[in-house]
């Protein structure tokens, strides 16, 4: 699925209730492969404690409306 906001019909007037925007907003992701092995590095080398490496989740960084797609 593609989703453009520059094709959508309400785009500039309900990008506040956009559910594509909810999508992309500060929501706590599991970490993946490369990041859980990038905290263990991190956490060898005593730069973060095991608490604090056991806590740890990705976020999406937000994307300006005009530049979101999902696909």
């Amino acid at each position: 699925m593609l989703v453009e906001c520059s094709r959508c019909p309400a785009q500039d007037q309900g990008c506040e209730g956009c559910l594509v925007t909810a999508l992309f907003e500060g929501v706590p992701l599991p970490l993946d492969a490369k990041e859980r092995a990038g905290v263990g590095a991190f956490l060898q080398a005593g730069l973060v404690s095991r608490s604090e490496a056991e806590t740890l989740v990705a976020r999406r960084d937000a994307v300006p409306l005009s530049r979101r797609a999902v696909g």
